[in-house]
């Protein structure tokens, strides 16, 4: 018989989150990302559901403002991932048919 010792807290002690590693900005980033990436949908969905994807950008564009002023004041480029979502809301408006 194979005797294998697993270490149960060990692991857990390795895949701890913490709060201080969080970066507002990253997350806005991630998010423009995801936005972007609803942007080809509107090709290949309804009317409606069009729509819906466009709202729920406006929405993404809204939490990632939320974010962004989370960011340091000493960040020179804290409102730059608003801005690109705000730039990918546009891509949405034009793409909504």
């Amino acid at each position: 018989m194979i005797n294998v010792n697993l270490y149960v807290m060990d692991i857990a002690s390795k895949l701890k989150f913490s709060v201080r590693d969080f970066s507002a900005k990253r997350m806005g980033y991630l998010l423009d990302l995801v936005n972007l990436g609803f942007v080809p949908v509107h090709f290949f969905v309804s009317c409606q559901q069009s729509g819906g994807i466009a709202y729920f950008a406006l929405l993404n564009t809204f939490a990632v403002l939320i974010l962004c002023l989370f960011t340091p004041k000493i960040d020179p480029q804290r409102f730059m991932p608003f801005g690109l979502g705000i730039i990918i809301c546009i891509l949405h408006a034009l793409s909504v048919h």
